[in-house]
């Protein structure tokens, strides 16, 4: 089906074609920074980690039907 992902290029449209410069300043309202002063919608995201004060099992399958489980601790927690 032309227009589908994998069918045939169509060409744009007459309509299409007009609507390509309000598209072009619409996304380049969105993309730029807001005024001075004004908050942001979401708030910054912090990075963060978690400490885990404990042991790790680490499973592997060397074998179809054989399983391994080895217990692991974290070097310097």
């Amino acid at each position: 089906m032309p227009g589908e992902a994998g069918g045939a290029a169509v060409p744009p449209t007459e309509a299409g074609e007009a609507l390509l410069p309000e598209l072009v300043e619409l996304f380049a309202a969105l993309d730029a920074a807001g005024p001075s002063g004004a908050v942001p919608l979401t708030p910054p995201a912090e990075p963060w980690q978690v400490r885990h004060a404990g042991r790790f099992r680490r499973c592997g399958r060397p074998a179809p039907g054989v399983w391994t489980a080895d217990t692991v601790r974290c070097p310097g927690w």
